[in-house]
């Protein structure tokens, strides 16, 4: 395809559009799909207890979505419980509880999953 000078500008601006629109779909499927397999990871992760209430507590919702990406929060509704069970913390017997770590694996592998995920799309794009 040949231009002419004076309209260089206007293609390439609309060759990029068009890449920036196709990358930032693909990368709303990457973040939806990463954030599902992370409920669940955190659902497995999580200590079930006699109940299992709590691993059933996670949440997910959209923050905002834009033409280029969108915001997930991965929440627990019983959110107090969350923090007492991922961090120690002294009891009133002066001891110290157990730490049941479960958010921080659970976001390091999304995070590691999305960052695979989106060199694979731009490499493919």
């Amino acid at each position: 395809m040949t231009t002419k000078p004076s309209d260089f500008e206007k293609v390439v601006t609309e060759e990029l559009q068009k890449y920036a629109d196709t990358i930032g779909e693909g990368l709303k499927e990457d973040i939806n799909s990463v954030t599902k397999s992370c409920m669940k990871e955190l659902r497995r992760l999580a200590p079930k207890g006699k109940t299992g209430r709590y691993a059933k507590s996670f949440k997910r919702a959209k923050l905002k979505e834009t033409a280029t990406g969108v915001e997930f929060v991965i929440y627990s509704s019983e959110y107090r419980r969350a923090h007492l069970l991922e961090k120690p913390h002294k009891t009133k017997n002066g001891g110290m509880t157990k730490a049941y770590p479960h958010f921080a694996p659970a976001l390091e592998n999304a995070e590691r999953q999305l960052e695979k995920k989106t060199i694979a799309r731009v490499k493919r794009t």
